[in-house]
């Protein structure tokens, strides 16, 4: 039973999906955009349209606003 009710835990928190919002301005020239992957010990620069499309290819809307 216990291992029932975990596998349920890990089907409920795999479809969370997460709203992300980035500032129009990063995809103006040169539309690149620096990113800590899980610390801060290293950057990984990004376009921002690949960000935006590898974001969303992992099922969470990305949301371009003018800040």
């Amino acid at each position: 039973m216990l291992l029932q009710h975990r596998s349920s835990i890990s089907q409920q928190a795999a479809t969370v999906t997460g709203q992300l919002y980035l500032d129009a301005a990063f995809f103006a020239e040169p539309g690149r955009i620096g990113v800590h992957p899980n610390d801060n010990t290293a950057t990984v620069w990004l376009r921002a349209d690949d960000l935006a499309a590898l974001i969303r290819e992992h099922g969470n809307p990305v949301h371009i606003a003018e800040l």
